[in-house]
Protein backbone atom coordinates (compact mmCIF):
# COMPACT_ATOMS: atom_id res chain seq x y z
CA UNK A 1 0.00 0.00 0.00
CA UNK A 2 1.54 3.51 -1.11
CA UNK A 3 1.06 6.90 0.85
CA UNK A 4 -0.81 7.95 -1.29
CA UNK A 5 -3.38 5.07 -0.49
CA UNK A 6 -3.31 5.78 2.81
CA UNK A 7 -3.39 9.15 2.77
CA UNK A 8 -7.15 8.42 0.41
CA UNK A 9 -8.22 5.63 3.70
CA UNK A 10 -7.08 8.33 5.82
CA UNK A 11 -9.56 11.26 4.59
CA UNK A 12 -12.37 8.61 5.34
CA UNK A 13 -11.99 8.38 9.25
CA UNK A 14 -13.44 11.93 10.10
CA UNK A 15 -16.73 11.79 12.05
CA UNK A 16 -19.01 14.77 11.65
CA UNK A 17 -16.90 17.42 11.56
CA UNK A 18 -17.32 20.27 13.92
CA UNK A 19 -19.45 23.53 13.39
CA UNK A 20 -18.30 26.78 13.70
CA UNK A 21 -18.89 28.28 17.12
CA UNK A 22 -21.85 30.66 15.61
CA UNK A 23 -23.58 27.55 14.47
CA UNK A 24 -23.32 25.22 17.24
CA UNK A 25 -24.88 28.30 19.46
CA UNK A 26 -27.78 28.83 17.32
CA UNK A 27 -29.25 25.29 18.85
CA UNK A 28 -27.90 22.80 16.01
CA UNK A 29 -28.08 19.94 18.30
CA UNK A 30 -23.82 20.64 18.64
CA UNK A 31 -22.68 21.46 21.82
CA UNK A 32 -20.62 24.56 22.69
CA UNK A 33 -17.75 24.35 24.88
CA UNK A 34 -18.82 24.80 28.27
CA UNK A 35 -15.89 25.90 30.77
CA UNK A 36 -16.00 26.04 34.15
CA UNK A 37 -13.90 28.84 35.98
CA UNK A 38 -10.91 27.42 36.89
CA UNK A 39 -9.37 29.06 39.76
CA UNK A 40 -9.82 27.82 43.62
CA UNK A 41 -10.19 24.63 44.49
CA UNK A 42 -7.84 22.26 43.18
CA UNK A 43 -8.22 18.14 42.81
CA UNK A 44 -10.07 16.16 39.80
CA UNK A 45 -12.40 17.66 37.15
CA UNK A 46 -14.88 15.90 35.21
CA UNK A 47 -15.59 15.73 31.76
CA UNK A 48 -18.98 15.01 30.50
CA UNK A 49 -18.68 14.45 26.38
CA UNK A 50 -22.14 12.85 26.22
CA UNK A 51 -24.92 14.40 28.13
CA UNK A 52 -27.22 16.97 28.68
CA UNK A 53 -24.66 19.24 28.41
CA UNK A 54 -21.31 18.18 27.68
CA UNK A 55 -18.19 20.33 29.39
CA UNK A 56 -16.05 20.45 32.27
CA UNK A 57 -17.37 20.30 35.97
CA UNK A 58 -15.54 20.86 38.97
CA UNK A 59 -17.45 18.78 40.92
CA UNK A 60 -18.69 15.48 40.91
CA UNK A 61 -22.08 16.09 41.78
CA UNK A 62 -22.43 18.39 38.85
CA UNK A 63 -21.10 15.78 36.20
CA UNK A 64 -23.27 13.39 37.68
CA UNK A 65 -26.39 15.66 36.89
CA UNK A 66 -25.55 15.96 33.37
CA UNK A 67 -25.68 12.44 32.73
CA UNK A 68 -27.34 10.76 35.23
CA UNK A 69 -30.63 8.34 33.41
CA UNK A 70 -29.11 9.63 29.78
CA UNK A 71 -28.68 6.88 27.54
CA UNK A 72 -25.29 6.56 26.18
CA UNK A 73 -23.60 8.98 28.44
CA UNK A 74 -19.83 9.11 28.41
CA UNK A 75 -17.87 11.14 31.18
CA UNK A 76 -13.93 10.70 32.66
CA UNK A 77 -12.61 12.42 36.01
CA UNK A 78 -9.21 13.81 35.37
CA UNK A 79 -6.87 14.36 38.20
CA UNK A 80 -6.90 18.48 37.04
CA UNK A 81 -8.65 20.92 35.57
CA UNK A 82 -6.69 21.41 33.16
CA UNK A 83 -5.89 18.20 32.13
CA UNK A 84 -9.62 17.76 31.76
CA UNK A 85 -10.04 21.17 29.61
CA UNK A 86 -7.33 19.46 27.56
CA UNK A 87 -9.37 16.24 26.98
CA UNK A 88 -12.16 18.11 26.14
CA UNK A 89 -10.96 20.26 23.84
CA UNK A 90 -8.94 17.79 21.54
CA UNK A 91 -12.60 15.55 21.59
CA UNK A 92 -14.77 18.11 20.88
CA UNK A 93 -12.56 18.96 17.67
CA UNK A 94 -12.38 15.04 16.66
CA UNK A 95 -16.01 15.57 16.86
CA UNK A 96 -16.75 13.10 19.97
CA UNK A 97 -18.64 15.46 21.84
CA UNK A 98 -22.57 15.16 21.60
CA UNK A 99 -25.45 16.26 23.50
CA UNK A 100 -27.80 13.29 24.61
CA UNK A 101 -30.56 14.91 21.93
CA UNK A 102 -27.84 14.90 19.10
CA UNK A 103 -26.33 11.51 20.12
CA UNK A 104 -30.16 10.19 19.80
CA UNK A 105 -30.63 11.06 16.60
CA UNK A 106 -27.52 10.45 15.11
CA UNK A 107 -27.97 6.42 16.43
CA UNK A 108 -31.12 6.31 14.06
CA UNK A 109 -29.01 7.49 10.94
CA UNK A 110 -27.31 4.17 10.17
CA UNK A 111 -27.97 3.39 6.61
CA UNK A 112 -25.41 0.88 5.19
CA UNK A 113 -23.02 -1.41 6.98
CA UNK A 114 -19.37 -2.15 5.03
CA UNK A 115 -16.95 -4.81 5.44
CA UNK A 116 -13.44 -4.24 6.13
CA UNK A 117 -10.89 -6.31 4.88
CA UNK A 118 -7.41 -7.05 6.24
CA UNK A 119 -5.42 -4.22 3.56
CA UNK A 120 -7.47 -1.35 5.93
CA UNK A 121 -4.85 -2.32 8.84
CA UNK A 122 -3.77 1.00 8.75
CA UNK A 123 -7.42 2.42 9.00
CA UNK A 124 -8.08 0.49 11.80
CA UNK A 125 -4.76 1.80 13.87
CA UNK A 126 -4.23 5.30 12.34
CA UNK A 127 -5.95 6.44 16.14
CA UNK A 128 -3.17 5.01 18.18
CA UNK A 129 -1.20 7.96 17.60
CA UNK A 130 -3.81 10.77 17.53
CA UNK A 131 -3.02 13.55 19.49
CA UNK A 132 -6.90 13.51 20.48
CA UNK A 133 -6.59 10.39 21.84
CA UNK A 134 -3.59 10.86 24.14
CA UNK A 135 -5.35 14.18 25.47
CA UNK A 136 -8.48 12.06 26.63
CA UNK A 137 -5.98 9.18 27.79
CA UNK A 138 -2.72 10.38 28.68
CA UNK A 139 -1.70 7.16 30.14
CA UNK A 140 -3.85 4.04 29.10
CA UNK A 141 -4.39 1.22 31.02
CA UNK A 142 -6.06 -0.61 28.73
CA UNK A 143 -7.13 -0.76 24.64
CA UNK A 144 -9.84 -1.17 22.83
CA UNK A 145 -11.03 -2.87 20.12
CA UNK A 146 -14.19 -1.51 17.96
CA UNK A 147 -14.93 -4.68 15.47
CA UNK A 148 -18.41 -3.05 14.46
CA UNK A 149 -19.45 0.72 14.77
CA UNK A 150 -19.26 4.10 13.14
CA UNK A 151 -15.14 3.66 12.73
CA UNK A 152 -13.76 -0.25 13.32
CA UNK A 153 -10.08 0.24 15.23
CA UNK A 154 -7.52 0.24 18.10
CA UNK A 155 -8.18 3.02 20.32
CA UNK A 156 -6.44 4.30 24.06
CA UNK A 157 -9.93 5.39 25.28
CA UNK A 158 -12.91 3.62 26.54
CA UNK A 159 -15.04 7.00 25.44
CA UNK A 160 -13.93 6.67 21.50
CA UNK A 161 -15.20 2.95 21.82
CA UNK A 162 -18.40 3.85 23.39
CA UNK A 163 -18.83 6.80 21.46
CA UNK A 164 -18.22 4.30 18.34
CA UNK A 165 -20.55 1.61 19.41
CA UNK A 166 -23.09 2.81 21.95
CA UNK A 167 -26.55 2.75 20.69
CA UNK A 168 -26.04 1.11 17.41
CA UNK A 169 -27.47 -2.30 16.69
CA UNK A 170 -24.84 -4.72 15.91
CA UNK A 171 -22.20 -3.05 17.20
CA UNK A 172 -19.36 -5.00 19.25
CA UNK A 173 -16.12 -4.27 20.80
CA UNK A 174 -13.51 -5.49 23.47
CA UNK A 175 -11.13 -3.88 25.75
CA UNK A 176 -7.64 -5.51 26.31
CA UNK A 177 -4.69 -5.25 29.00
CA UNK A 178 -1.88 -5.01 26.18
CA UNK A 179 -1.59 -3.26 22.77
CA UNK A 180 0.20 -6.04 21.19
CA UNK A 181 -3.15 -8.50 22.03
CA UNK A 182 -5.46 -5.71 21.01
CA UNK A 183 -3.48 -5.46 17.72
CA UNK A 184 -3.90 -9.05 17.02
CA UNK A 185 -7.37 -9.10 18.18
CA UNK A 186 -7.82 -6.40 15.55
CA UNK A 187 -6.18 -7.99 12.77
CA UNK A 188 -7.81 -11.32 13.45
CA UNK A 189 -11.46 -10.07 13.60
CA UNK A 190 -10.27 -8.59 9.83
CA UNK A 191 -9.20 -12.08 8.68
CA UNK A 192 -12.47 -13.10 9.46
CA UNK A 193 -15.07 -10.70 8.26
CA UNK A 194 -16.27 -9.60 12.09
CA UNK A 195 -14.84 -5.99 10.94
CA UNK A 196 -17.76 -4.32 9.91
CA UNK A 197 -18.10 -0.16 9.38
CA UNK A 198 -21.62 1.64 9.97
CA UNK A 199 -22.33 4.17 7.63
CA UNK A 200 -24.42 7.07 8.45
CA UNK A 201 -26.76 9.51 6.37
Amino acid sequence: MTADDISSLLSQLSLASPQPDAQRSAGTGNPSPLRVASHGASGPAYVVFVGQQPGVYRSWAECRAQVKGVPHNSYKAYPCFAAAERAYSAAQTRGLVSTAERRAADIRRVVQRQRMESQDLPLCTHFLEDPTSKAMAPEPSRWYVVYAGLQPGVYLTFHECSFLTSGYTGASHESFESLDTALEAMERGLATGKVVKFILQ
